[in-house]
């Protein structure tokens, strides 16, 4: 079985992913690395999977995204890896009609967004020769805003839209997430594409999330600077991995939530 680095094993999504396959085993042996040098030479490893990553701070906190990402390729120039897995967002589209497809062109919102456009604009820069696969991620139950008062509150507050809807997201959960991963680390180098969408196929209304949870939904006027819809079109990521359709079911991820979190 080939060993892939695995860098963040301490972070939201290493944790989650560690329950994960401490459960289900996966079809690589994870070499698990936090962000702290470690001692000793590094084993030789097929693959990089890239989890570690700024999420919230001030701008130089969120410029330390790119830094990683060159780290994540020189970890793999040691391990001669040849394949390096990194994580950018759905963040670098901003948010719109959608859904987005990987040739659309990045129009970030925020600071987070606009720190991973800068990311990916690094790895593309980046030589070697490890092959470099840009993973735009969608909402992971658990690690998100819906998700973090899901777990402190038992009334969620959604933004009611002049369509009468509230906030709609592509989503995806810790068991959907993992098999994505393996594919990406078992498959042909030569078919990972630079750029790759991850969500499940169907995006979800966060209401319908937040009912499946048991919570009362209480609604306000959505402001100004308020996104309806962020949802990633998934026909490459379909070309790759299937999904099975309980990967679209908001049960589904409330349940990954409750048994793997992704922010416990």
């Amino acid at each position: 079985m080939e060993k892939a680095l695995v860098l963040g094993k301490t972070g939201r999504l290493g944790r989650a992913l560690r329950r994960y396959w401490a459960a289900n085993e996966p079809r690589f042996r994870p070499v698990w690395i936090g962000r702290r040098p470690s001692e000793g030479k590094l084993p030789a490893a097929r693959a990089v999977l890239a989890l570690w990553g700024r999420t919230a701070g001030d701008a130089a906190t969120l410029s330390e995204n790119a830094e990683l990402a060159e780290r994540a390729a020189a970890l793999a120039d040691e391990a001669g890896a040849e394949r390096v897995l990194h994580l950018s967002s759905a963040a670098v589209y901003g948010g719109g009609a959608g859904p987005y497809r990987e040739a659309d062109a990045p129009a970030p919102r925020n600071a987070y967004g606009a720190s991973k456009c800068e990311m990916e604009a690094r790895i593309a820069r980046l030589g070697g020769g490890a092959r470099h696969c840009i993973l735009r991620l969608a909402n992971v139950a658990g690690a998100d805003s819906l998700f973090h008062a899901l777990e402190t509150r038992d009334e969620i507050v959604l933004d009611r839209f002049e369509s009468g809807g509230g906030p709609e997201r592509s989503y995806i959960a810790i068991p959907e997430l993992a098999q994505v991963f393996e594919a990406l680390l078992g498959c042909e180098a030569a078919r990972l594409p630079q750029v790759l969408n991850v969500a499940a196929p169907r995006p979800l209304a966060m209401e319908e999330i937040a009912r499946a949870a048991g919570r009362k939904i209480v609604w306000q006027e959505a402001g100004e600077e308020a996104v309806r819809r962020v949802v990633l079109d998934t026909a490459r990521l379909e070309s790759l991995v299937s999904l099975g359709p309980q990967a679209s079911d908001a049960g589904h991820l409330v349940e990954s939530w409750q048994r793997y979190g992704a922010g416990a």
